[in-house]
């Protein structure tokens, strides 16, 4: 089983937003989210297809999830 790693900015990306991403996506991956002093490391596991895909995509979903947070502040 492949697993992958990538870590984002706790100041850029709020934890909820990638707790919210991580469930939206456990349809096709597993998605755990650990704190790591200023950044918050995912962990990708179980993908149905390949890891680098799902954290591609999840990287743009978190960006669109982040964008449609900031239009109702």
């Amino acid at each position: 089983m492949e697993m992958s790693k990538k870590a984002y900015n706790r100041f850029i990306y709020p934890r909820t937003i990638l707790e919210n991403a991580a469930c939206a996506y456990s349809g096709i991956a597993d998605i755990s989210v650990i704190a790591d002093g200023d950044t918050h490391i995912c962990a990708f596991s179980k993908c149905d297809v390949p890891v680098s895909l799902v954290i591609s995509e999840f990287g743009n979903y978190l960006i669109e999830m982040l964008n449609n947070r900031n239009d109702i502040l």
